[in-house]
C-alpha cells in the first residue's frame, strides 16, 4: 500500500526548502561581518507610536579583538544615538580593578557627557589602579537594569554601582505604552541581518526616515491616558487618616515604588551572584525644581476650582494648600515661601510634599529615595552610598537647588559632579 498522498507532497516541499535555507543560511552568516545601519524601531500600541530605550537593536555592548588578539568589549554603535558613552573596555584580566557605572543621563554625564560624568570624576578619585567604565544610558530606568547588567556580569568586573530613581515615572509610563510581544518580535527580526539588508535595498540604501515630532505627540497622547489612569486609581485613596499622608499613597504609585525595588532587587542578586560588590547610591533631589505637572488639580468641583485659581493668582499658598491638599504645584509655592521667610523646616516638608505629588516628575521622588533606602537596611552587603545627605549639607540651607543642579537631576559641573564623585569614592575606598 503507497503512502498517503499528503505525505508525499509534504516531504517533497521539505526536500524543496533544503536549498533555499542553506542559502539564506549562507547569505545571513556572510551578512554578520557587515556592519548596516539598521535604522530606529518605531513600536505600535492601539495606533501610537513610540520611541522605546530598550534593546530593540541588539546587546549594548559588542565583543571584538584588537591586532594584537587581545578581547575588548565596546558600546554597540547602533545604540550610540539612544545614549549610550562609547566605551571601549579591555577584558583581558590586569592589575587594578574595574568597576562598572550603570544608570541614567546622570551618570551618562549629561550636560557634559563628554566629559565622561560623575565615573570619571570618580576614577580621577580614586587612582591608576582603578577603572570606572561608564555603563550609563540617558533615559534608562530600573526596567532594564537586569538585561544590562547580564551583559556587564559576562564581561566582567570588580564591582557595581547603581544610580537609579531619575527616570522611573516616565519609564513606567512609556511601558505601559508598549505591547511587550511587539517589542520582542520586532528585536527578534531586527537581528536577522538578511531581512535587514533587504530593508536596506528596498529603501534604495536610505536609512529609515522617522518624524520623531510625530513620533514623540503620539506618545504624548499614550502617557495623557496613563495620567488620567492614575488619577483614576489615585480617587479614594487620598485620606489623611493614612499613615505618611499627604504624602502620596495611590495604588498606581505604589506599584511603581515596588517595581523599583523588584528591579533593583534583582540587578543586586545578578552582581552579587557574579562576585562583584555592589554599591546603591540615594540619588540627590532638586527639591526647587517646579513640579513637571503644573495643570490644575483633578477631583475638584467646579467652585472649589474656582476658588484654588483665585488663591493661587493672589500668591495665597496656605489657602491653597487648603482647598487642594495633595496639590504639587501649590505645595511647591508654599515651600519657596517658607523659604524665602527663613521658616527652612516647614519648607523642606512642603517642597517634598510637591516632589512626591509631581504627576509627570522628570526627577527622583522621595517615594523611590525610601526604597532605596529600606532596600539598603535590608541589604546588609550592599554598600550605601547617600548622596543625598551630601547634597544637603553642601546646600546653603539644607536645599539644594542651582548651586549643585543644572536642572531636575543633573548635578553641576563646578560643584555637584564633584560631591557625587567624592562621596562614591569615599565609600569605595572604605569597602575595598
Amino acid at each position: 500500500m503507497g503512502r498517503p498522498q499528503s505525505t508525499t507532497r509534504t516531504r517533497r516541499l521539505l526536500f524543496a526548502l533544503v536549498p533555499l535555507i542553506a542559502l539564506f543560511g549562507g547569505l545571513e552568516v556572510a551578512l554578520r561581518g557587515l556592519d548596516l545601519p539598521p535604522g530606529e524601531v518605531p513600536l505600535a500600541h492601539d495606533g501610537f507610536y513610540v520611541w522605546y530605550r530598550a534593546q530593540a537593536l541588539g546587546d549594548w555592548y559588542l565583543r571584538e579583538w584588537d591586532e594584537q588578539g587581545r578581547p575588548f568589549a565596546r558600546a554597540n554603535p547602533a545604540l550610540l544615538p539612544r545614549g549610550i558613552q562609547p566605551v571601549e573596555v579591555p577584558l583581558e584580566a590586569g592589575a587594578g580593578h574595574s568597576l562598572w557605572a550603570i544608570g541614567g543621563s546622570t551618570t551618562y554625564g549629561i550636560p557634559y557627557e563628554h566629559e565622561g560624568g560623575f565615573p570619571k570624576a570618580l576614577q580621577d578619585r580614586l587612582g591608576p589602579s582603578w577603572r570606572v567604565n561608564n555603563a550609563g544610558v540617558a533615559g534608562m530606568d530600573s526596567e532594564e537594569f537586569p538585561g544590562l547588567v547580564r551583559e556587564l556580569v559576562e564581561l566582567g568586573g570588580d564591582g557595581l554601582i547603581i544610580y537609579a530613581g531619575n527616570n522611573e515615572l516616565q519609564g513606567a509610563s512609556s511601558e505601559a505604552c508598549i505591547v511587550g510581544w511587539r517589542l520582542a518580535s520586532q528585536r527578534s527580526i531586527d537581528r536577522v541581518r538578511l531581512l535587514r539588508a533587504l530593508r536596506w535595498a528596498l529603501r534604495g540604501g536610505r536609512a529609515e526616515a522617522l518624524d520623531l515630532a510625530a513620533i514623540q505627540a503620539q506618545h504624548a497622547h499614550c502617557e495623557e491616558q496613563v495620567l488620567r489612569d492614575q488619577w483614576a486609581m489615585a480617587e479614594g485613596h487620598d485620606d489623611p487618616s493614612v499613615p505618611g499622608w499627604p504624602m502620596r499613597v495611590d495604588p498606581w504609585y505604589q506599584g511603581l515604588l515596588q517595581r523599583f525595588e523588584d528591579n533593583l532587587r534583582r540587578t543586586i542578586a545578578m552582581a552579587q551572584a557574579a562576585d562583584m560588590q555592589v554599591w546603591l547610591v540615594i540619588p540627590p533631589i532638586n527639591l526647587r525644581v517646579a513640579p513637571a505637572y503644573m495643570g490644575d488639580p483633578p477631583g475638584l468641583g467646579v467652585e472649589a476650582l474656582r476658588d484654588y485659581q483665585r488663591a493661587l493668582a493672589a500668591g495665597a499658598w496656605e489657602e491653597a494648600v487648603a482647598i487642594a491638599p495633595t496639590d504639587a504645584r501649590a505645595r511647591h509655592a508654599l515651600g519657596l515661601a517658607l523659604e524665602a521667610r527663613g521658616e527652612l523646616e516647614g519648607a523642606r516638608e512642603q517642597l517634598r510634599i510637591a516632589a512626591d505629588r509631581d504627576w509627570r516628575s522628570l526627577r527622583i521622588t522621595p517615594g523611590l529615595q525610601d526604597r532605596v533606602r529600606a532596600l539598603c537596611a535590608a541589604e546588609p552587603t550592599v554598600h550605601c552610598v547617600d548622596v543625598d545627605t551630601a547634597f544637603i549639607e553642601a546646600a546653603g540651607g539644607g536645599i539644594p537647588g542651582v548651586e549643585l543642579f543644572v536642572d531636575h537631576c543633573h548635578p553641576t559641573r563646578e560643584r555637584g559632579v564633584g560631591v557625587v564623585a567624592d562621596a562614591l569614592a569615599d565609600a569605595v575606598k572604605a569597602s575595598w
